[in-house]
């Protein structure tokens, strides 16, 4: 399932031109927070060997070029008071600057690859509870150069975990990492694809959260392990953070002027994605399904007989229902005139256990040449095959 966006509106952009201030308490321009929300400077908790520095502490590991941020993480350098740790890295985060209940919101970055590095795009409550949190992009530097955590947690428990990438992560090239959020849903994206849907945790609803993104690096007994001197200096390069609002109450920015490091063109699109048509067989006329789906981790698949004669192989529908897209397949063929029987069989139901975690199949309307046939929309909630009959001209 791609990504849409129609119907949204940008609420947060940083496009990290030059000129973006980082201090530990934002003011005036100064847009991001250099510390956790309780003051600290690494977390203890995770085993962290990093020390989150900033231009205050004469060690700074930000730099803004090209139309990027580069978070540069490197060896405690003698005589700087980095608290006993053994590194010193960078943190960013809106707590005071921005914060939203729902909606897309996405980084696109250039990771680090080394044993121990811990770069991260993720979101906390505003009300300073440790919980909820989102992990829109967690790299250990575990899962092959292929694989990052994605994770939604509330109080009670979450959802998520190591997903495959559809290409390499890393050797400097920049991707996009996203999460689209409601009280129902959390849906997690790469590149603008869908790679993973949990149920939003119950305690999100009604929660403003913030966004951080850091490079951190593991010490000894940490998830990633410990990293090595050797290793540095390293760099987790920023393109841009954004979010997005389906709410017409949250108020809008306009967009920064882009500032690509790769040249590639980064602007938003809020025009619904247009469906590929599906079209098979030959003959003189043409039956046209309009299908659309619920996605559940998966997209739906089906097969389609015509008086009980397969028409092509099987089919997947990509169009998600809810947000108002259909996909148009094309059955050419040559049936004699009177009525036939259409039959559209569901292969891949999955239910999450809940209604609104559930795959589903619907045909909104078919035509034969052109004409719409009547009676012929389906809902088909659970495996199996449901029909309807067209007349021949």
């Amino acid at each position: 399932m791609d990504l849409n966006l129609a119907g949204y509106h940008l609420t947060y952009d940083q496009e990290f031109s030059a000129g973006t201030a980082f201090n530990a308490s934002p003011s005036g321009s100064v847009e991001f927070k250099t510390q956790f929300d309780w003051g600290g400077r690494f977390n203890p908790s995770n085993n962290e060997a990093q020390y989150y520095s900033d231009p205050s502490f004469g060690l700074n590991p930000f730099r803004v070029i090209n139309g990027q941020l580069s978070i540069k993480a490197v060896n405690t350098p003698s005589g700087f008071n980095a608290q006993g740790q053994p590194f010193v890295s960078g943190l960013i985060t809106t707590q005071e600057t921005f914060s939203q209940h729902g909606g897309y919101f996405e980084i696109r970055a250039a990771l680090p690859r080394g044993a121990g590095l811990w770069p991260a795009f993720w979101m906390l409550p505003t009300n300073g509870q440790d919980y909820p949190e989102i992990d829109i992009l967690e790299d250990p530097n575990l899962g092959g150069n292929k694989q990052y955590f994605v994770h939604s947690t509330g109080s009670s428990g979450g959802g998520g975990g190591f997903v495959n990438a559809p290409v390499p992560l890393y050797g400097g090239k920049f991707h996009r990492y996203g999460v689209e959020w409601n009280d129902q849903t959390t849906t997690f994206y790469f590149d603008g694809v869908a790679i993973s849907e949990e149920s939003t945790p119950p305690d999100m609803a009604n929660v403003s959260m913030y966004l951080l993104a850091n490079l951190a690096i593991g010490g000894s007994g940490s998830w990633p392990g410990p990293a090595s001197p050797s290793e540095m200096p390293v760099h987790y390069r920023i393109d841009y953070i954004r979010a997005f609002s389906k709410d017409s109450s949250v108020p809008g920015v306009a967009q920064q002027p882009i500032s690509s490091p790769d040249g590639i063109d980064t602007t938003p699109s809020y025009s619904p994605p247009v469906m590929p048509v599906v079209t098979t067989g030959t003959g003189p006329q043409t039956l046209t399904l309009l299908v659309s789906e619920d996605y559940y981790v998966g997209d739906a698949k089906f097969t389609v007989s015509v008086d009980g004669v397969r028409q092509g192989g099987t089919f997947t529908c990509i169009a998600p229902k809810g947000q108002g897209l259909q996909q148009s397949f094309v059955f050419n063929g040559n049936w004699s005139s009177g009525t036939h029987t259409v039959s559209v069989k569901f292969l891949n139901d999955a239910y999450g256990g809940q209604s609104y975690l559930d795959r589903n199949l619907y045909v909104n309307g078919a035509t034969i040449d052109g004409q719409a046939v009547p009676n012929s929309s389906l809902s088909e909630l659970s495996p199996g095959a449901q029909s309807f009959t067209f007349t021949a001209p």
